[in-house]
C-alpha cells in the first residue's frame, strides 16, 4: 500500500482465527519516509517520529539496559 503525504487513518487488522503458536498476533513491517505524526481527534500533533528520533530511542533503551546497540546500517 502507498499513502500520500498528509493522509490520516487508524490502522486496523483482523487477528487470525487459529494460531499454531498458541497466541494470536499480527506482525507488520512499516516503511516510512519522512515523519510519522501522531495526532489527537482534533488533528493537533501530539508527537512526531522520524529516523533520528527512532534511533535516539533505540540507543537510549540499549544504553539503559547495558546492551551494545547493533549496527542497523549494515546487513548481516
Amino acid at each position: 500500500m502507498y499513502e500520500t503525504a498528509g493522509s490520516s487513518h487508524t490502522p486496523e487488522a483482523i487477528a487470525p482465527l487459529h494460531s499454531d503458536h498458541g497466541a494470536d498476533e499480527i506482525v507488520t513491517l512499516n516503511i516510512i519516509q519522512g515523519e510519522l505524526l501522531f495526532v489527537d481527534e482534533r488533528g493537533a500533533v501530539l508527537a512526531a517520529e522520524n529516523w533520528r528520533s527512532g534511533w535516539r530511542r533505540y540507543e537510549a533503551y540499549y544504553s539503559a539496559h547495558g546492551i551494545a546497540p547493533k549496527d542497523l546500517t549494515a546487513f548481516g
